[in-house]
């Protein structure tokens, strides 16, 4: 297995979520990307802002308020519940509606408190996770 987690997700999914859940409407914000892999114009990395080459804080995904609308996040595998997190402050303290791409691994801290308890907010969050390995 390679230790590489940030693969560009396949355009042909990115199309697809975008037209299965937004209604017409376009991704504006990639929150984990890089220059390389990008599907939007407007990204922001998921590196600490301390490792992001002299950009700061704006250009990382975790520190970043996500004012560009609606935003499209699929992190390194290590960082999905800490995107989860920020996708659920962004709803609740922005209205950013947000499409997230994570591991289906029930046996993850992250997937038994966000996903599994029933007193979450009905924010706007979709979060797909596929019965499949996605081939990257």
């Amino acid at each position: 297995m390679s230790g590489q987690q940030n693969y560009r997700t396949p355009p042909w999914l990115f199309k697809h979520v975008e037209k299965l859940l937004l209604n017409g409407r376009k991704f504006k914000l990639d929150a984990f990307a890089s220059k390389e892999n990008a599907l939007c114009e407007t990204y922001y990395t998921g590196a600490d802002p301390e490792a992001v080459d002299g950009l700061g804080p704006s250009s990382c995904g975790f520190t970043a308020i996500w004012r560009w609308g609606e935003t499209f996040a699929n992190p390194e595998f290590l960082s999905a519940g800490r995107c989860l997190d920020k996708a659920t402050h962004e709803a609740g303290s922005h209205g950013v509606e947000s499409v997230l791409i994570l591991p289906a691994v029930c046996s993850q801290g992250w997937f038994q408190m966000e996903l599994i308890t029933t007193d979450r907010q009905p924010y706007s969050i979709g979060v797909l996770m596929p019965d499949y390995r996605i081939p990257f």
